[in-house]
């Protein structure tokens, strides 16, 4: 694993926020008048949010919610590292102490898929196109400059539509979920990024979360939950194949997992998964397995406390205090020198002999 100068256990912090446009170009700074905190998860379709920001009656004058964003950096022993490009979500202006000032919520460039746009015409793939070559032209319709779509070459069974005024979120997520690929999320420096769902095994952690590391300074309060209530043992996926066949597969937990009908007593409960577009049996295998993997409740989660890492993103797969490797879930950042970040990690689907 390659050692990082914020790894150091001696290290100094200080926080910026910037005022950019919709290409990136810094337009000047503005200063919170309050600590400020950046909630993150990995299977929000918005990643990243700030609950609240406030800033005084001479910033606010100059700021324009329609159009500036605000880019957030943290700067540690002299590195300078991006904590997210946020969009002005929700302006409010309100009397604090007999003084007026503006108080904001703040969300990632996802909104621009999941807000309050939608698509002014009728959107459709065609059997036999490539479901990126689809998303791409979703993402330049919703005003995404900046991406980074993965190359697969999954293709559309059959012909796909929606009608006008849907968010694009929704053929975004249906193209996804047809070709195994994550929701888009915007990364660090406000890039759009469609890569593939991760797995533990597959994908090679970015992060080593190890007793001994500067990184991990609250041990003792490791926690871990295991949900049971519930909670599916099996995934069906269907799909209607072009002919009008039906192509149809079944994923079950392994009898090694805990959530599994073997570990339960026997007993069996199934999703079913409708999944328009898939072209084989084969394909509707891979789908049922990342249903399952998408299933947050069936993964045991564990939670701790930890010195901020500032190069952390959604989907990461990333290595626990045993070693074990996991998905990054979720994670809270408290804008503010010194503080401690909050990090809950899940397990992931890791047997590739469990399809069925």
């Amino acid at each position: 694993m390659t050692h990082r100068p914020f790894d150091h256990p001696t290290r100094t912090e200080a926080y910026a926020f910037v005022v950019v446009d919709d290409e990136g170009n810094a337009g000047g700074r503005v200063t919170p008048q309050e600590g400020v905190t950046i909630s993150c998860s990995s299977t929000s379709p918005v990643a990243r949010h700030i609950p609240s920001m406030v800033l005084p009656p001479s910033e606010v004058r100059d700021l324009n919610p329609d159009v500036d964003r605000i880019q957030v950096w943290v700067n540690i022993n002299g590195g300078e590292y991006p904590l997210g490009v946020y969009a002005i979500t929700t302006p409010t202006a309100h009397v604090r102490h007999g003084r007026r000032w503006r108080e904001m919520q703040l969300h990632d460039l996802g909104v621009l898929l999941s807000g309050d746009d939608t698509l002014p015409e009728a959107f459709g793939v065609a059997s036999g196109d490539r479901v990126t070559d689809a998303i791409e032209v979703l993402l330049d319709r919703a005003g995404v400059a900046r991406r980074d779509v993965v190359a697969t070459l999954q293709t559309a069974g059959n012909h796909l539509a929606w009608p006008p005024t849907v968010q694009p979120a929704t053929p975004m997520r249906a193209l996804t979920a047809l070709a195994g690929l994550t929701f888009p999320w915007f990364d660090v420096d406000g890039v759009c990024q469609v890569g593939w769902l991760p797995y533990a095994g597959l994908a090679a952690p970015r992060y080593d979360f190890s007793l001994g590391k500067a990184a991990v300074v609250d041990v003792g309060d490791l926690s871990e939950t295991d949900d049971r209530w519930g909670i599916p043992t099996e995934w069906r996926v269907r799909s209607k194949a072009q002919n009008g066949a039906l192509i149809s597969a079944l994923y079950q937990l392994p009898s090694s997992h805990p959530m599994s009908s073997a570990a339960r007593g026997g007993r069996r409960r199934q999703r079913d998964v409708p999944i328009p577009g898939l072209e084989s049996t084969d394909d509707a295998k891979a789908r049922a397995r990342d249903a399952a993997q998408r299933e947050t409740a069936v993964h045991r989660t564990r939670s701790f406390r930890a010195r901020l890492i500032p190069t952390l993103e959604p989907h990461d797969v990333v290595t626990y205090v045993d070693g074990t490797p996991m998905l990054l879930d979720q994670w809270t950042v408290t804008c503010v020198p010194g503080a401690l970040m909050d990090v809950t990690l899940r397990e992931s689907l890791i047997e590739e002999s469990s399809l069925s």
